[in-house]
């Protein structure tokens, strides 16, 4: 997913670097961690941009079923 701002491309990184440190340390309890941070911000952001598409979608659609469309 892209983000959407600096903020949360710094955090992304950050949590990707806790993976790879927590490796290279050859520490699987904080790899472990790290990754399912990691894949939980994943899966917030990924239910975050559905939802948004679904709207985006069902709002095209009432368009174009409405009656009073504008041709430009």
């Amino acid at each position: 997913l892209l983000t959407r701002s600096k903020e949360e491309g710094e955090s992304s990184h950050a949590l990707h670097k806790a993976v790879a440190d927590a490796i290279t340390k050859r520490n699987p309890a904080a790899a472990r961690a790290a990754m399912n941070q990691l894949v939980d911000r994943w899966a917030v952001d990924s239910l975050r941009m559905i939802s948004r598409n679904k709207k985006g979608a069902s709002n095209r659609e009432m368009r174009r079923r409405s009656p009073n469309k504008s041709v430009v």
